[in-house]
């Protein structure tokens, strides 16, 4: 019985909000109807004033503003700036700062070879200093990004793909690591961990200024 009143109650609000756009007469009309139907909803009458209650409140109280679940969330919410251009040239070094789409690790070899350059390797703290303050001017430094270092060949060894040379510069936060980890990435706080090359991160592509006719821009026949 009671699990049929309840059903009958939404029955009841349904069928009122289904009358907006009617006139109040129309309304009362709607209503006896639906009571003469089913008499053990007379105890639910109620003055006209809340005849165009949408929902009960129980229903409403599981709908989140966007705030709200912003808030409730700890991911980044990446915002580019107007004009925002991906291509930079930083020292001897041009980039490439994939923030459209984020992506696996082999993913993310495979864009940076579409961009005829190579996944992200930082060879000094130079490199690094330079990258992080174009991505702190953007807003865009906690985002998260692919390097191209990995431990394929041992496990306590890290090198960088395109060089295959060891890391002679490292910026490795804490405890940075977990299960099935070989793939270096770029924390939010600039930090390096490692983790499964099949997570999803945004990357930065990377190639080294030559100039069209050589380091010497001199052209030989």
């Amino acid at each position: 019985m009671f699990l049929r009143t309840c059903v009958l109650y939404f029955a009841l609000a349904i069928t009122f909000n289904s009358g907006f756009g009617l006139s109040d007469a129309e309304k009362r009309v709607k209503r006896a109807t639906l009571i003469e139907s089913y008499p053990e909803l007379t105890d639910l009458e109620s003055s006209e004033e809340n005849s165009d209650i949408s929902l009960p409140v129980a229903a409403e109280e599981i709908v989140l503003s966007d705030s709200e679940i912003l808030n409730q969330s700890d991911e980044f919410e990446l915002v580019l700036k107007k004009g925002f251009n991906p291509h930079v040239i930083l020292g001897d070094y041009s980039y490439y700062v994939g923030v459209y789409e984020q992506v696996s690790w082999y993913r993310a070899l495979q864009e940076c070879a579409l961009q005829n350059m190579q996944l992200l390797y930082i060879d000094n703290a130079q490199n690094n200093r330079q990258l992080r303050n174009f991505l702190t001017e953007q807003n865009i430094l906690p985002a998260q990004y692919w390097t191209s270092a990995n431990n394929f060949i041992q496990d306590d060894e890290f090198v960088w793909l395109p060089t295959g040379k060891d890391l002679t510069f490292t910026n490795w936060g804490q405890n940075e690591t977990g299960p099935f980890s070989n793939c270096v990435y770029i924390n939010k706080n600039y930090k390096w961990g490692v983790t499964d090359c099949y997570d999803d991160h945004y990357f930065i592509c990377k190639a080294p200024l030559v100039p069209r006719c050589g380091p010497t821009g001199q052209c030989h026949s």
